[in-house]
């Protein structure tokens, strides 16, 4: 069982979780999941220019002797101020893959961790038009960070969602483990009650022109003839 919230219900009501959400997935398999979404997060890791790739001078800093003072060669040494560094990371980054299948069954296992801890529940959005209303349904969920997962057909209403503190946005194509167990709710679009399939169904939906037949055409060109004669 999930809860249903809206706009107009002071309290929500419980629905029964569409077939496929609770489908159980070995741990694991979902903290491997995990693990690689969080590396692949990573934009780089930091590098360090040692003495041969700093930007100095290597003229040598003062005569080898005669100055009492310790032999130098050029300021580039790692002693110095603004020279290069010893044993710093150089930016190896190592990246890590999932295959279709485990992406899928990490979210299917992701999301039935979160069934098991009551945090999936639905979200009527009809009648939101703002971010003040979107604010006070979020409210009731008593969550500090939500993802939202909404249907193609309500993708325009993410700019409602978007300034609430808490509130990442995702379509529900693209929800993963990793943005799941990120949050503390999920919270999906009621869309996705009618039907798994919401978003084949809403590409159909496409205007065909249709080409005249010959007979249409036809009919066309007598009534044109007509009104010149």
């Amino acid at each position: 069982m999930a809860h249903l919230y809206s706009l107009t219900a002071t309290k929500p009501s419980e629905v029964t979780l569409p077939e496929g959400f609770a489908t159980e997935t070995p741990k694991a398999l979902v903290a491997q999941a995990f693990h690689v979404y969080r590396e692949r997060a990573h934009t780089g890791l930091p590098q360090v220019l040692t003495r041969g790739e700093v930007s100095l001078t290597t003229k040598k800093m003062y005569k080898q002797k005669h100055t009492g003072n310790a032999r130098h060669s050029s300021a580039r040494a790692p002693i110095f101020v603004g020279g290069g560094v010893t044993h710093g990371p150089k930016g190896i980054k190592t990246t890590h893959y999932l295959s279709k299948k485990l992406k899928v069954h990490s979210r299917r296992g992701s999301i039935a961790l979160k069934i098991a801890e009551n945090a999936v529940h639905f979200i009527d959005l009809s009648g939101i038009t703002k971010t003040k209303e979107a604010a006070t349904v979020i409210k009731m969920t008593g969550a500090k960070t939500v993802l939202l997962a909404l249907t193609p057909k309500n993708w325009a209403l993410a700019k409602a969602f978007r300034n609430i503190d808490g509130v990442s946005i995702l379509s529900w194509d693209q929800v993963n483990a990793y943005a799941v167990l990120m949050n503390q709710v999920l919270l999906v679009d009621s869309e996705v009650l009618s039907g798994i399939k919401v978003e084949k169904t809403a590409k159909k939906e496409k205007v065909v022109a249709v080409k005249p037949t010959k007979k249409v055409t036809a009919v066309k060109k007598a009534a044109t003839k007509k009104k010149t004669a």
